[in-house]
């Protein structure tokens, strides 16, 4: 059984490890059949003036508690929209 997360929630990416915070909701098509998806803003230590949004299907995250991810906080600072990058996996 899969969680809901919302919107403003912290998920954790079952794959990649990457954590971030759900900014929107989606939708793929895999086998003739449309797929809910989520859209987050992950934490990227590397590129940490860069927004990075990873979209993947609801069942392939995990929601984490706030504490979990102090050490991972995202900034929430106005960003140049040129740094924006959406990666599907």
């Amino acid at each position: 059984m899969n969680t809901m997360l919302n919107i403003g929630d912290y998920a954790l990416h079952k794959t990649t490890g990457k954590i971030g915070q759900v900014v929107a909701y989606g939708h793929e098509m895999i086998d003739n059949a449309y797929l809910a998806t989520l859209k987050v803003e992950v934490v990227d230590d590397a590129k940490m003036n860069k927004k990075t949004f990873v979209e993947d299907v609801t069942s392939n995250w995990m929601p984490v508690q706030s504490v979990e991810i102090s050490e991972h906080e995202i900034s929430h600072k106005v960003r140049d929209k040129s740094s924006n990058m959406l990666t599907r996996v």
